[in-house]
């Protein structure tokens, strides 16, 4: 009858946990507050800031709503937005999910590529066409093949690099450089041929080198060492290049043990290639 008892559990008579944040075992079972599986359901114990505008602090974390970074996403707290635009989550609550939320709006997941002869705004930026900046290089904006030996069909007319008529008059493809004469010099001055004498015997030989041949761990590179026409598949541009790591290859830059070739020697080499590895 002690008025101080009141609280104890043995006065209460309860047999649930019934306030689940007054730091008492209420149901004097040995579990306190959230430690006791009445709680399991009570709103103070949730692992987050399940209701995000309600004023109170769902999680017991102390922070109420909006100020609780489990609320950052919802819509009703200041500067949320749709955080990941292809997730398929209406991440700021504002019943718009990925593309279909103005906050997506430039992001690439959401813009489609303008196409350069549909009199449509593709990518919606206010210019359509020729208009749009994305359009530049197009033949039907008067475009050109802007790079003759990156493999790309620059200005989208079906055909790339020297197959380009565009790319009549540059200097790769009018190329009269040829193996004996100008490139295997290159690797014979380099110190390459004193380590790949076999390899770079003779032309067809050297063509017929996959990656992986010489020193398997580059095999993953899955490519021969040259590709008559495409730089970017030669595995030995790629090795002199120092790019070998990037499309599977390992090792040393070639030369081993040596100053790298000059960029304008690459290029040659690069330019040999793309006219066809003339012999």
């Amino acid at each position: 009858q002690d008025i101080e008892c009141a609280s104890d559990p043995a006065c209460s008579g309860s047999t649930v946990e019934f306030d689940c944040l007054d730091g008492l075992d209420d149901d004097g079972d040995g579990d306190i507050d959230c430690a006791d599986s009445d709680c399991a359901a009570d709103q103070a114990c949730m692992s987050s800031e399940f209701i995000c505008d309600d004023g109170l602090d769902n999680d017991g974390d102390g922070a109420v709503d909006c100020a609780d970074p489990d609320c950052t996403p919802f819509s009703g707290c200041s500067g949320s937005v749709e955080v990941d635009c292809s997730n398929g989550v209406d991440d700021d609550g504002d019943n718009n999910t990925d593309c279909y939320d103005t906050d997506c709006a430039t992001d690439p997941a959401c813009i489609t590529p303008e196409d350069c002869s549909n009199g449509v705004d593709d990518d919606a930026d206010g210019d359509s066409d020729c208009a749009d900046s994305d359009c530049l290089t197009h033949f039907n904006c008067g475009g050109s093949e802007t790079d003759c030996i990156n493999g790309a069909d620059d200005d989208a007319d079906g055909d790339s690099d020297c197959d380009d008529s565009d790319c009549a008059s540059d200097p790769v493809c009018s190329s009269s450089l040829s193996y004996s004469a100008d490139i295997y010099p290159i690797f014979q001055a380099s110190g390459c041929v004193g380590c790949h004498s076999t390899e770079f015997s003779n032309l067809n030989t050297l063509l017929s080198v996959q990656a992986g041949d010489y020193n398997s761990s580059s095999s993953g590179a899955n490519m021969p060492w040259l590709t008559p026409g495409d730089p970017n598949l030669s595995y030995l541009y790629h090795k002199v290049e120092g790019t070998h790591t990037s499309v599977g290859g390992s090792g040393f830059q070639m030369p081993k043990f040596q100053p790298a070739l000059s960029s304008s020697t690459i290029l040659e080499i690069g330019i040999w290639i793309d006219a066809g590895c003339q012999p």
